[in-house]
């Protein structure tokens, strides 16, 4: 099984920026988000 991963710097709406990608790429997370995936980083 391939595992793909990635770190996107610069994205403020993380919820935002997967819908997106998830619609795009027709792809379905493998586990289900929680707040804790979505929050902004503390500067």
């Amino acid at each position: 099984m391939l595992t793909i991963g990635s770190i996107v710097w610069g994205v403020w709406d993380v919820a935002r920026a997967i819908e997106f990608w998830c619609a795009a790429l027709n792809y379905k997370p493998l586990r289900e988000l929680i707040g804790r995936d979505l929050q902004r980083p503390s500067s």
